[in-house]
């Protein structure tokens, strides 16, 4: 179950950063990471909250340096 939560959480993730890119937002400046169960922010597993999308824009191109 755990590898299947995380495949859901990056596949939520590049959903929304598609979003972004269609609104504009340049690729190259998008970071995504799924976390799956590995950070919850909620108590219990299964609670909606920990059904996140974390993302990160970088400014100015640089992505590579997040600190994630």
């Amino acid at each position: 179950m755990g590898q299947r939560n995380l495949e859901l959480s990056v596949e939520r993730a590049l959903a929304v950063a598609m979003h972004l890119v269609k609104g504009g937002v340049p690729e190259e400046r998008i970071v995504i990471r799924g976390f799956g169960a590995s950070k919850p922010i909620a108590p219990e597993p299964a609670s909606p909250s920990n059904r996140r999308v974390e993302i990160l824009i970088a400014f100015e191109n640089d992505a590579s340096n997040h600190g994630w």
